[in-house]
């Protein structure tokens, strides 16, 4: 048995979890900060009131209606928020309504501005409005029609073309899931509907998607299906693969229901995967393999890096009393297919992470949510799983801190170790090593001199927690 132990305090997560010197936040960030705390206490937030815009180009206030010349009712940004926008890049308040695509799309800067409004969203979540704490139950600033049907708009006019839809299915997808438009009517995404035998609504997208498409038909596979036996999983995985494969062989007009449709089957695939319990290492790897080929029809893994690592990770059926691959073989894919997965949304997400925490720190939680709120949560359990299974035929183990993450842990040696465990962010610089520290990094350093245990945080699944 090897035996790792250390005496520390963490909770790691898999790309965002931060310690050790924050660093001093420069002028520009302690400025916008202060900004933020304003905004927060103003009945207005960022906008300066609410006008209306109509339709011959004119700007009323608010109590001053377009009549019969029609219009849209928001409100207007204050002048230091255009002036945050045009300087550094970032936008607050970002109305949706009237807002060019283009504009909002942002595509010479990574979609950075699409991805601000996501980044948003979930501050005005987890803390009480962020912004708009008082704004929003101020009138005129917002109006949630309009901003659907925009959101309809914007969506539809990215399907539209095929080299988007194709190169960056990961990308609409994930604006899909955030931006307002019109889903399907009835489709509810609440826990009691996914402990139903099928969520309702599942049938209403039958009418949205093409009847006899490879999408429609596998749809009717999953809504027969048995929900609480593990093939219900692999008819999922099933799914979402085809609807990205299939994708552009949609009409442009259906194609926003097929993504709206991925969305909500990852959703039953993550409470349906949690429950699956496999009882044997051959059912332990086609739920590895369910997940891994979900996670491509979800856009985290490539196309191209499906191709290289499906081959480690298919069981025959037809051979029960044997593998075709070792068993560390089918694992490591498993688990590579995992990080790959969480180093998509990171690549995406960590540009407006970092650009936001110099004033925001509730900012720094943003990529590890989204990775958390996939079917990646579910997926690093598997990984896990599979491995301590592996562990406990080959008698060959470690116990560093916590049985959930045994698995994580690469390049040990037997023996015992003691000391500070640091646990750096991706924005800390360490130049040199401390021999009685233990480090926890985002990524393996390239100087010599570094400790012989070194934890690379990226590899550890969300919410595994270290003890001693």
């Amino acid at each position: 048995m090897i035996r790792i132990a250390a005496a520390c305090l963490f909770v790691l997560c898999a790309t965002t979890t931060a310690s050790g010197d924050a660093g001093q936040a420069n002028p520009t960030d302690r400025k916008i900060s202060q900004l933020v705390t304003d905004f927060k206490a103003d009945s207005l937030g960022p906008y300066d009131g609410s006008y209306w815009f109509c339709d011959d180009g004119s700007v009323h206030p608010g109590d001053e209606p377009c009549d019969s010349i029609g219009g849209v009712r928001h409100g207007l940004p204050k002048d230091v928020v255009d002036e945050i926008g045009r300087h550094h890049g970032i936008y607050f308040g970002q109305i949706l309504t009237g807002t060019q695509f283009e504009t909002f799309l942002d595509d010479d800067r990574l979609f950075s501005r699409a991805k601000q409004y996501q980044l948003e969203t979930y501050l005005r979540t987890i803390d009480d409005g962020w912004i708009m704490r008082i704004a929003r139950f101020t009138p005129g600033l917002i109006d949630t029609t309009d901003e659907a049907a925009w959101g309809r708009g914007f969506l539809s006019w990215f399907c539209e073309h095929d080299e988007w839809v194709f190169d960056q299915f990961f990308v609409i997808r994930q604006f899909a899931g955030d931006i307002p438009h019109e889903p399907v009517a009835g489709f509810e995404t609440e826990l009691d509907s996914l402990t139903q035998p099928q969520p309702a609504g599942l049938a209403s997208y039958l009418t949205r998607i093409p009847e006899g498409t490879i999408i429609w038909n596998g749809l009717n596979t999953l809504i027969d299906a048995d929900s609480t036996s593990s093939e219900s999983s692999v008819i999922i995985a099933d799914l979402l693969f085809d609807i990205r494969k299939n994708i552009l062989l949609v009409d442009p007009e259906w194609r926003i229901d097929a993504i709206d449709l991925s969305l909500d089957i990852e959703k039953i695939l993550i409470h349906r995967a949690a429950n699956w319990r496999p009882d044997t290492v051959e059912d332990a790897l086609r739920k590895n393999h369910a997940l891994a080929q979900a996670s491509t029809g979800c856009g985290y893994i490539g196309f191209w890096e499906w191709d290289k690592i499906a081959p480690s990770l298919i069981v025959d059926d037809d051979k029960t009393d044997r593998l075709d691959l070792p068993i560390e073989s089918y694992t490591a894919a498993a688990r590579r297919a995992f990080e790959w997965s969480a180093s998509m949304i990171a690549a995406h997400y960590g540009p407006v992470e970092r650009l936001y925490s110099g004033f925001e720190p509730l900012a720094a939680g943003f990529t590890d949510y989204r990775i958390r709120s996939t079917l990646l949560s579910v997926m690093s359990t598997a990984v896990c799983e599979t491995q301590a299974y592996l562990a406990s035929l080959t008698a060959l183990d470690n116990e560093a801190f916590a049985d959930s993450i045994q698995s994580q842990f690469r390049g040990m040696y037997p023996g015992v170790t003691g000391g500070i465990l640091r646990v750096a962010s991706v924005t800390d610089t360490i130049d040199s090593f401390s021999a009685d520290t233990i480090y926890a990094l985002p990524r393996l350093p390239d100087i010599a001199g570094a400790p012989a245990l070194l934890i690379p945080v990226d590899s550890i699944p969300m919410s595994s927690l270290v003890w001693p």
